[in-house]
This record gives structure tokens, sequence and C-alpha cells, in this order.
């Protein structure tokens, strides 16, 4: 991909695969943008609406941000200012990757006040979309196990990591099946699963 680097390609290309309607935040992180990582892209996502507006809003307003200083700021004004990058983004909203800030109804409070962490590759769908189906429910998705986790769903070929924080801050770890029977009876999963094999097809032939 012009523009980008390879491990950068890597992150954007992974980014959409799991997900056309995945949030702003994540998009945005799946760009690759030097030095804008998770929490920084979530940072940034709360005062945009579309990734579009990364390319006219003022270098001064990012720095604002916290955690988002001149370096950072700098970075993506140089990213939105290099044709080929902003190529490649119109691609991907040809191709119905989403680019603007979505506000998702919740469907049901079945997981309401329940922090679920998922580790290893899901069957069901992938994780991103499982911690979609999460927040839908009313429950909180993260990436990171802390003491504040209250569910680690393992999938195949778990992360060492995860695990490990798992056992050390006694969080409950359940199995996939596990994890489906709470949410089954509010998704239709398999209608999922087809819709994320089609995105995979649709942005592969973009590239």
């Amino acid at each position: 991909l012009p523009g980008f680097g390879e491990k950068s390609a890597m992150n954007l290309l992974k980014a959409i695969e799991e997900s056309k309607s995945r949030p702003l935040d994540r998009v945005i992180y799946g760009l690759g943008i030097r030095y804008v990582g998770q929490t920084t892209a979530k940072k940034i996502a709360e005062v945009i609406n579309s990734v579009w507006d990364l390319k006219d809003i003022p270098l001064e307003r990012l720095m604002r941000l916290e955690g988002v200083g001149y370096k950072v700021a700098r970075s993506v004004k140089e990213f939105f200012s290099i044709p080929q990058n902003l190529e490649v983004i119109k691609k991907l909203e040809k191709a119905g990757v989403n680019l603007v800030k979505r506000f998702k109804e919740k469907i049901a409070d079945v997981l309401k006040g329940k922090t679920f962490v998922f580790t290893g590759t899901l069957e069901c769908c992938s994780r991103e979309k499982a911690g979609e189906i999460v927040e839908m429910l009313g429950g909180k998705f993260s990436n990171t196990v802390t003491s504040r986790t209250d569910y680690l769903v393992v999938g195949k070929d778990p992360g060492a990591t995860k695990l490990s924080k798992a056992k050390k801050y006694g969080i409950r770890t359940i199995t996939e099946e596990e994890f489906i029977n709470m949410i089954k009876d509010y998704v239709n999963l398999d209608e999922i699963k087809k819709e994320e094999k089609k995105e995979k097809l649709k942005i592969g032939r973009l590239f």
C-alpha cells in the first residue's frame, strides 16, 4: 500500500478484515498512523465525527487533547497530507468500511456491569465483533486484563500474557461456548459470521 510501512499496512488490513462497522477509534488505530496507539485513537475519536475530519482539524486542537502533544499531532497531519493515504481511505470507504462515529443502541442489558476480554481465535466471529456484541448487550469490552475484568473468554491459541494476568488477578476464564450461551438468545451469530466472510472477500478485491 503506497504511503504505508509494512507494519502499518498489516495493522490496517487486520483492522479492515475484522469489521467494516467497527467503532471510529479502532478505524483510526487501524490506519497505522505513527505514534497513534489505541488510547490516543480513542482520545482523537472523542472530538471528531469522521476520519475525514482529521484532514482539516487544526494542529492546535489535536495538541490540546490529553496524551496528544506536538509530535503526535504533527504525525496525524502529515499522514493526511499524503495523497496516496487519502486514496487508500477512499477505497476503504467505497468498500463499506465505517469511517464515521456510530452510536449503537443497546439491545439488552444482560451483560450490564461486566467487563470482557478475549484471547485467541474465536469460531463465532472476530474478537472485535464479539466486543461490539458485549457493548450492545450492556457490557464493556477491553483488550487488556486488569483487576476490574470480569471474564476472560478463551479461544483457540490464547495469549500467555492474558492468561497469566487472569490467574494473577483471579479473573474468571470461560470458553467460547460459555460466552455464546450468554448471548445466543439476543444475537444471530450465524448471520454475523456470514457478514464477516463477505467483508473479507470484498476488502481482498481492493488490494
